[in-house]
């Protein structure tokens, strides 16, 4: 069919008629519509199906209405069962009632008395009951009350009366718990404690009977202790002392407190100072000093006068522990103050002086020296010459002897070293002035002249670099004429006189710039052969500056002499290794 036939059946009345009709139930009415349309579209296959759809409907319906009616009958013939038997038994219990009342009454008075006994009885076996688990738990007294109870009502209850002969025997351990406990509180531990072992030999469990036992075996222990370490206080011996009241402190801190940590405080000073005060006390000695002080300082009596004693005392000995590091680091320095290990040594002990008297003002001056030392000593070996004038500047300004002089022998070196690389960079001005510098320490120091003639003809390279020819040729003279040629014996070298001599002319020509280039080729000469040579081995903790130092000459002369670089000297620093040293002549 069509759209157009289609749209033309939905239009029409008789559908939408149909269709009221079955939506309210009114099938019969509906068919009757829906078959007038479908004989106006007889091909009408979707009216059709309508029809179809609707008489299935009506079945279900029809079929519904039928169950229900079905299951109403039901209902209505169980109910009228229901009530027909009710009434039935209804007659019979009024029948019943009316016959046997006498009699079902005499049996209500029986079981009502029945119920009575059997409570009275169910509430003794409860109370019975409560008094054996009171007893059990050690609470004789109520369970005493309990049984009494009981006998009130039925002396005769089974087993009542083996239950109060056990709670007279409670009473009597109870009596003997007073008696124990009077005694310990008197302090008479042993009797207290020979009946509290009775009584556990009667009752193992009798209320707290085994810890209270544990806690006088506890406190006789804790006597037997501390007597033994009070007479090794009177004695003095410290550190038996120490031993038995630290043992007391371990095992119960709660006990004599106050006296356990006077006599601690006391102990421990006393072990330390005896250890501070052996004469050749090394650093173990001062270790164990230190270990004891601080357990005295550890301790946090809770005396206000013992507190205070403690804090004078921990003032005076902090003093007198520091003053000892100090001296320890004193006699490591002795003799060898320019020594690395010594002075490791020394950092060490400053260190600690400083751990137990942080506000002593010259520790604290000795301990950064000593470690802006070794650190300067550490950048040396790196080449790091910015650090290592930084640093030693100011360990320069504050002591110029510092380690024997050592101090002051690195930062010339590293003045010169820096000079030298600012050479190889053409920054002739900065060069100029570490070289001015280093002549300046070079001055300062003990036997200069090798220092000096070193950092001078530096000072007339770097001139001469910069183009001031006369100055520089005139600087070379000077420090030849330094050298007292005649007296050191130089005159006696022709290649050295005759360099000299060349030097000299152009001087008196004024030829400047020749003066200074021959002069320049004559100073290396000169330093070798002014200065003597010999052998020396290399120690462990040696290192370059140290060694220059001690004998008066220069790490550039050394370097000279055994044809090395600061680049590969470390190869020859080693133990039992051989250097020559180029020695200035007296």
């Amino acid at each position: 069919m069509s759209n157009t036939s289609t749209a033309s059946y939905l239009n029409d009345p008789l559908y939408h008629s149909a269709m009221r009709h079955f939506h309210l139930g009114e099938w019969k009415e509906g068919f009757a519509k829906i078959n007038q349309l479908i004989e106006s579209n007889p091909d009408d296959r979707e009216l059709r199906g309508i029809q179809e759809e609707m008489e299935l409907r009506a079945r279900i319906d029809v079929d519904e209405v039928r169950d229900r009616k079905k299951a109403t009958l039901r209902r209505i013939t169980k109910w009228s069962i229901r009530l027909a038997v009710v009434l039935i038994f209804a007659g019979l219990v009024y029948w019943g009632t009316q016959t046997y009342s006498g009699w079902i009454q005499n049996r209500m008075s029986f079981a009502s008395q029945s119920i009575d006994t059997e409570i009275q009885q169910i509430k003794l076996a409860v109370k019975f009951r409560d008094g054996q688990n009171l007893l059990l738990a050690g609470r004789g007294d109520i369970a005493e009350l309990l049984f009494n109870e009981i006998a009130a009502v039925n002396l005769d209850y089974p087993g009542l009366q083996a239950e109060i002969e056990k709670v007279n025997h409670l009473k009597t351990l109870g009596a003997k718990y007073t008696q124990a406990t009077t005694l310990i509180d008197k302090n008479e531990l042993s009797a207290g404690l020979s009946l509290l072992n009775e009584i556990k030999a009667e009752d193992p469990y009798f209320n707290d009977i085994a810890v209270r036992i544990q806690e006088v075996e506890n406190r006789i222990y804790l006597d037997d202790m501390l007597s033994k370490a009070e007479k090794a206080y009177q004695a003095k011996e410290w550190e038996k002392a120490v031993a038995g009241y630290e043992a007391v402190r371990i095992t119960d801190p709660s006990y004599q407190t106050d006296l356990v940590e006077q006599r601690l405080l006391s102990t421990y000073l006393n072990v330390a100072t005896n250890a501070l005060s052996i004469k050749d006390n090394d650093f173990k000695n001062l270790e164990v000093a230190e270990m004891y002080f601080r357990k005295a300082l550890a301790l946090r009596p809770q005396d206000p006068l013992l507190e205070k004693e403690r804090e004078q005392v921990r003032q005076k000995f902090a003093a007198n522990l520091s003053s000892s590091y100090v001296q320890s680091a004193q006699e490591a320095l002795k003799n060898q103050a320019d020594s690395i290990e010594a002075l490791k040594t020394a950092e060490k002990y400053f260190q600690k002086a400083l751990d137990v008297q942080k506000d002593n003002e010259k520790v604290q001056v000795q301990f950064q020296l000593v470690q802006v030392y070794l650190q300067a000593q550490e950048d040396f070996t790196k080449g790091l010459w910015d650090q290592v004038i930084k640093a030693l500047e100011e360990v320069y300004l504050k002591d110029p002897d510092y380690a024997l002089g050592t101090a002051r022998q690195t930062l010339y070196e590293a003045y010169i070293a820096r000079g030298q690389n600012s050479m190889t960079a053409a920054k002739y001005r900065l060069a100029l002035e570490d070289f001015e510098r280093g002549a300046v320490l070079a001055e300062e120091s003990s036997a200069p002249l090798l220092r000096v003639f070193n950092a001078q003809t530096k000072i007339a390279w770097a001139q001469g670099s910069l183009g001031n020819y006369e100055e520089a040729a005139q600087i070379f003279r000077n420090v030849f004429d330094s050298l007292s040629l005649v007296d050191s014996g130089l005159n006696q070298d022709e290649k050295l006189m005759a360099l000299l001599a060349k030097s000299d002319k152009y001087l008196k020509l004024k030829n400047y710039k020749m003066a200074y280039q021959t002069f320049n080729q004559t100073a290396p000469i000169a330093l070798i052969h002014y200065a003597s040579m010999i052998d020396y081995v290399i120690q462990s903790g040696d290192y370059l500056p140290m060694i220059a130092n001690r004998y008066n000459t220069t790490i550039s002369a050394i370097l000279q002499a055994n044809n090395l670089s600061l680049m590969n000297i470390s190869s020859l620093l080693t133990p039992g290794s051989t250097l020559v040293i180029p020695k200035a002549n007296p």
